[in-house]
């Protein structure tokens, strides 16, 4: 199979469901995996972006940066 065109968000979701790197190469018809890798960079990036954007922990150091600093741990 291959498709040239496939939405960045198909991608993602391809590869959130799972989906191997190697079989995305051969959808998007790539001649090399580093061309493919590419998409995975990107989308890693915009992962952790999002994961830093939402996740509870990150608001919590973000607004609490002294309890998880050497010198605010406390039970030293």
């Amino acid at each position: 199979m291959f498709l040239p065109h496939v939405s960045p968000y198909l991608r993602k979701k391809y590869l959130l469901n799972g989906g191997d790197i190697f079989s995305l190469k051969n959808i998007l018809g790539h001649s090399r995996i580093e061309t493919t890798e590419m998409y995975v960079e990107l989308f890693s990036r915009d992962l952790q972006t999002q994961h830093e954007k939402f996740s509870p922990l990150e608001q919590i150091i973000h607004e609490f940066p002294a309890l998880f600093t050497e010198s605010g741990v406390q039970g030293e």
